[in-house]
């Protein structure tokens, strides 16, 4: 089971949508729409910084933790790529000779990966948290509804770097329909050992906590799906 996270996470405005109905259970097939922020606003950021240097044993933050800005990359809308690194925590069975890894953050994307410092150096020069504040909030607000490549960008549906994303969930009786559900998904074709090829149906069953419309917490499990995959499903 995967989470879906974000900064925020809301159950779109119409969603659900009753797809089908069990008529042994009288349990519906419901369709959800999901608003996702997977954005970190620059005082998330730092108060991320604050708990971790509060946090490490010394009180005051690792080597190689904190901001970063890149060296000369910039996105197709002329912000600056600028990320947070925090150290992960050393593990007690970790070797000798253990090198530290980072979690990267980004302004557009929250959690986005882990790195080693020496590698991150390569491309990207150290920033105090004054000097981070610009770049961090132009590149946050720039992508709210945008993608990265900017003006010149020719796909409307494009949502590469962009901060709010629409995820799509169908829960519910799920068990009843999944040879239906199976059916109308997105596939993909892979090699299989023997050089041959195969296609493997894409179903990933995820869960989420997320907002109603009246402010309400639910919580969700369900099989996530592509927005043509959910069409396809209706």
């Amino acid at each position: 089971v995967v989470d879906i996270r974000g900064e925020s996470v809301s159950v779109k405005s119409g969603s659900p949508r009753t797809i089908s109905t069990d008529r042994q259970s009288g349990v519906p097939l419901s369709h959800y729409a999901l608003g996702v922020d997977r954005g970190l606003s620059f005082e998330r950021a730092s108060e991320m910084l604050r708990a971790k240097a509060e946090g490490n044993e010394a009180g005051a933050l690792l080597e190689g933790e904190g901001f970063y800005i890149s060296r000369n990359f910039k996105f197709g809308n002329g912000c600056k790529g600028v990320t947070l690194l925090l150290r992960e925590r050393v593990s007690v069975f970790a070797a000798s000779n253990w090198i530290p890894t980072f979690k990267i953050y980004r302004p557009n994307q929250g959690l986005c990966g882990r790195t080693f410092l020496r590698e991150h150096l390569n491309s990207n020069l150290p920033l105090s948290s004054n000097g981070a504040r610009g770049p961090w909030t132009r590149l946050h607000d720039a992508t709210r509804d945008k993608c990265t490549h900017g003006h010149k960008c020719r796909d409307l549906q494009c949502f590469v770097g962009k901060r709010m994303q629409t995820e799509h969930l169908v829960c519910g009786a799920v068990l009843p329909f999944w040879s239906t559900i199976q059916q109308r998904v997105l596939s993909k074709t892979v090699r299989t050992s023997g050089g041959g090829f195969q296609l493997v149906q894409q179903m990933r069953v995820v869960r989420v906590r997320c907002q109603r419309a009246d402010g309400t917490e639910t919580r969700l499990v369900g099989i996530h799906m592509t927005h043509g995959g959910a069409a396809r499903v209706q």
